[in-house]
């Protein structure tokens, strides 16, 4: 399917122009252009995290739930929970480093030269997503500990911007690059999405 024809879809089910539609659309296949294969369905192609994020990436929009299942259903032919994905891994998916998530987002934000470390733990949180929404919270922890979460992260969270401090300078926070810091943090390196969903066929059983 693509994501036009899932509009079309959508339109015909909950009324409209297919072209309401698409963008709802276009975010759930987003982790396609990371990994190009049936794999990416892990990412976002669930009835828990995908429907969460694109809620984060929609707020407001009418059926934003109900256009994501539904989007799920026609491609799976149902909608998985990210823990049924979990249980189609073969083996485990790339190590993450033990970390002290406080100390890592305050040594952030001294970094960036902000004065409340709430931007970053913003981003730290959308990327732990999979991990908060399953129980194989390490193995999921990684599903955006990856290439294709600062893309994700730019889409949620917007493009760098400034924020003022008490002194009335200001810094430039750039979530994506935030994003980009905290992976490596995790793995000394960013890992390929498609690394990440080798264990995985993207077909359930």
């Amino acid at each position: 399917m693509q994501p036009w024809r899932h509009a079309k879809s959508s339109a015909r089910r909950f009324g409209g122009d297919w072209r309401d539609y698409l963008d709802i659309h276009e975010f759930v296949d987003f982790a396609k252009t990371a990994c190009a294969d049936l794999r990416h369905r892990v990412v976002l192609h669930n009835a828990d995290v995908g429907v969460a994020l694109a809620e984060l990436a929609f707020p407001g929009r009418t059926f934003c739930a109900e256009i994501v299942l539904r989007h799920i259903e026609e491609d799976v032919g149902r909608a998985p929970t990210l823990e049924e994905w979990m249980r189609t891994a073969d083996r485990p998916p790339p190590e993450l480093r033990r970390q002290d998530l406080a100390a890592l987002t305050r040594a952030a934000a001294d970094t960036i030269g902000l004065e409340d470390a709430g931007p970053v733990e913003e981003v730290l949180t959308l990327l732990s997503t999979p991990a908060r929404l399953c129980s194989h919270s390490h193995f999921a922890a990684s599903l955006l500990m990856n290439s294709f979460g600062p893309p994700l992260i730019r889409r949620l969270l917007g493009p760098a911007r400034a924020i003022t401090r008490s002194d009335g300078t200001e810094v430039v926070f750039d979530p994506s690059w935030v994003a980009e810091g905290l992976i490596v943090a995790h793995f000394g390196r960013i890992p390929s999405l498609g690394e990440t969903l080798a264990p995985f066929s993207g077909q359930l059983q």
